[in-house]
């Protein structure tokens, strides 16, 4: 019974594990990616049909550091007293509260700028043009100029701020009669110089996690998801083991393993609590481990790393299979610590290795590594990943098919 405890623990760790998406695609346009992610989150943010509290969760997302930041000014036509230059946070507040109908935003890339040196780096200069309409009232176009302090750039991503967001040309707004306060230049947020070698971008294990989850799919296309079910095979000792994990929002999970037809094991937890039901034997998930499910089970965790309940460090740059990858040091809620490694080139999730108390008391250590990623409604998921540890010999999940977003009743995670 201990042997089987031992392996529904490290199948069930590594199967969350291998669960989450952690891969980067090349892009059409890297300066054309960023901006379609930032007005997808105005969009959301502006979507009336959504709970106040999501909304406000775009919010905060397009105010971090990776769109716009306190020092920026945005050239603002939606209020009807005019036009004039405001604050970031004064603009997402208006869309809020004048537009209670919802408001949505379509955008055009006119011309990107070549990358120009800047006092902190390179910036660029973007035209577009903009047309917001909000929900029963007049549209509204402008063509805009948005100023870009470009921290790191290749052809498949870049990280950038939004320094400020100008009229095209100086002239008044063509649908609202301005009352112009005119504005001094954006002032200039002052940053650390980047540094040579790769960690000139990432300064912080948060920033290296944020950059992850805009590489999968962005913030606001995993917070859409809300549930999903995975089927997955491997061979373990010569056996032969298919696997279900279904997933959902909050916390929800249930993992069944089968050999050759048969239920060899079956983890339910409803976020709350949980039961294992291995070779018949039921075991009750309670205590420091229902709390420790608590975090495993979750959907896409890397959302809640910058969040108070995690504690998060990058300790450097190292080699992992050929790769520069920042290591980065996780410490969840239940105090299990987490190593992840994350390719410094395609920001990718590219191993993971997790410490948990074993069934005899001893630290069990689990290293993971992925790779063969597809996408999946627009997110992207490793395919295949290895576990190693000490016993049973390093055996390989492949993922066969993942859905999301099916529609899974509660009752399937009911525990009883």
């Amino acid at each position: 019974m201990k042997t089987k405890h031992y392996l529904k623990k490290l199948l069930l760790g590594f199967l969350l594990s291998a669960a989450l998406p952690g891969s980067a695609m090349a892009q059409r346009s890297p300066v054309a990616d960023y901006l379609s992610n930032y007005f997808e989150m105005l969009n959301n943010y502006g979507d009336a049909s959504l709970p106040l509290s999501d909304r406000q969760l775009f919010r905060e997302e397009i105010l971090s550091q990776y769109f716009l930041f306190d020092g920026s000014l945005i050239w603002n036509d939606l209020r009807p007293q005019g036009s004039r230059y405001i604050k970031p946070r004064e603009y997402l507040d208006n869309i809020l509260t004048d537009f209670p109908q919802g408001i949505s935003f379509t955008h055009e890339v006119v011309k990107v700028g070549a990358l120009e040196p800047a006092a902190n780096g390179l910036e660029t200069v973007v035209q577009l043009k903009v047309t917001a309409q909000p929900k029963g009232k007049r549209t509204i176009t402008n063509e805009l100029s948005m100023v870009l302090a470009v921290q790191q750039y290749s052809t498949s991503s870049v990280s950038a701020r939004i320094k400020s967001i100008d009229k095209a040309d100086p002239g008044p707004s063509a649908s609202i009669e301005p009352e112009r306060q005119d504005a001094a230049p954006p002032p200039t947020r002052t940053e650390p110089k980047p540094t040579p070698g790769p960690a000139a971008d990432e300064t912080t294990g948060v920033r290296v996690v944020e950059h992850y989850l805009e590489a999968i799919g962005g913030r606001a296309r995993l917070e859409r998801v809300k549930d999903i079910s995975m089927t997955m095979s491997t061979t373990i000792q010569g056996m032969e083991l298919d696997m279900a994990l279904l997933q959902k929002v909050p916390g929800k999970m249930v993992m069944t393993v089968k050999m050759n037809g048969t239920v060899m094991n079956e983890t339910r937890f409803d976020g709350e609590k949980g039961v294992v039901n291995a070779m018949g034997q039921k075991e009750r998930i309670k205590g420091a481990e229902a709390e420790a499910m608590k975090a495993q089970a979750l959907i896409f965790p890397e959302l809640e790393y910058a969040s108070s309940n995690y504690q998060i460090e990058l300790s450097g740059v190292e080699e992992v299979n050929g790769e520069q990858a920042y290591k980065i040091h996780i410490t969840p809620p239940n105090g299990n610590m987490l190593t992840e490694y994350y390719a410094v080139d395609s920001r990718l999730k590219i191993k993971q290795v997790s410490r948990q108390e074993g069934a005899d008391g001893e630290e069990v250590v689990t290293t993971n590594t992925f790779s063969k990623y597809q996408k999946v409604n627009g997110i992207l998921f490793p395919f295949e990943s290895i576990s190693e540890v000490s016993t049973p010999p390093p055996f390989t999940i492949k993922v066969k098919e993942i859905k999301i977003n099916s529609g899974i009743s509660d009752k399937v995670f009911e525990v009883k």
